[in-house]
Parts: C-alpha cells; structure tokens; sequence
C-alpha cells in the first residue's frame, strides 16, 4: 500500500493507501530525480548530479554527499540499511554497514554505464543502456558476474 515516485525540479511525492492519494513530500534539491524505492523501514531516492535523498520512517529527509557529479539512475536494496545505487561511470554502491555516505563500491564487471538495477534477497541484476548485457549478483553484491551468453556491444 505504500509508494513513492519522484520527478523532475526535486519533486517527491508517496502514497499510503495504494496510489488513491499521493502527498508532496519537501526535499532539499531542484534537481531532476529518476528513481525511487520505499523500504518498509524509509525511503530512498537517487537523481541527477550525484543526488541520493534518503528518509528513516518518522524522520527528516538527509542527502550525504556523494562526491560525484554523475547521474544516479538506478537505486534498489532489501531495506533501508542495505540500499544500492547505480550509475553513470558505472558505478555501483551501497550503505552496508551504517556507511550512510554510500562509500562502500562493489565492482561492476561489465565497465559500462548502468541505468538501472533491481535486487532482492541478495539476488541482484543490473543493466545498461550502452550495450545488450546484464550483469548479476547473488550475494547481496558482494560480487558481480557477467554470464555467459551476454553480448557486449
């Protein structure tokens, strides 16, 4: 029953009642965002420029500094302390660990651009726009693989 979606100018909007009513969230940022994930325990949001805007349940929302200026295009995990974001640069990291400045990397074997990924239970995929392969974790991106039968272009 609960959602979020995010738009262009920083715009953030959740439901909590399956999308019969979404509520205009604030957040400090105009720029574009392009993903979005509610995790029973926050929420998180990637965009533009390097943005990731995270919100505990019952808190303010936060955005760390990711000392990037790329895109964040993609962002997924199992829970609010195990969120993943994608790339630009292709670039994949997360906040394991209490590392709320996302400096944890895990290494893309693929060495492209990822425009998205999704993840669950510790099995992970992750795509890019630049070429006709995806890359898979099966340990919480511990590791990642290309596997065989991929065709990078």
């Amino acid at each position: 029953m609960n959602g979020v979606t995010v738009g262009d100018n920083g715009k953030v909007f959740v439901t909590a009642n399956g999308g019969a009513l979404w509520t205009a969230e604030t957040v400090n940022t105009t720029r574009d965002l392009l993903s979005a994930k509610y995790f029973p325990d926050g929420i998180g949001v990637a965009g533009e420029w390097g943005v990731v805007l995270f919100k505990p349940s019952g808190s303010t929302w936060e955005m760390p500094d990711m000392r990037i200026n790329s895109d964040i295009t993609g962002i997924d995990g199992d829970s609010f302390n195990d969120i993943h974001v994608c790339g630009g640069g292709g670039f994949i990291r997360n906040n394991i660990n209490g590392n709320t400045e996302f400096l944890n990397f895990e290494k893309n074997p693929m060495l492209a651009d990822l425009t998205d990924m999704v993840r669950f239970s510790g099995l992970g995929f992750a795509v890019s726009s630049k070429n006709n392969a995806v890359i898979r974790t099966t340990n919480g991106g511990t590791s990642w693989e290309l596997p065989s039968g991929n065709c990078i272009l």
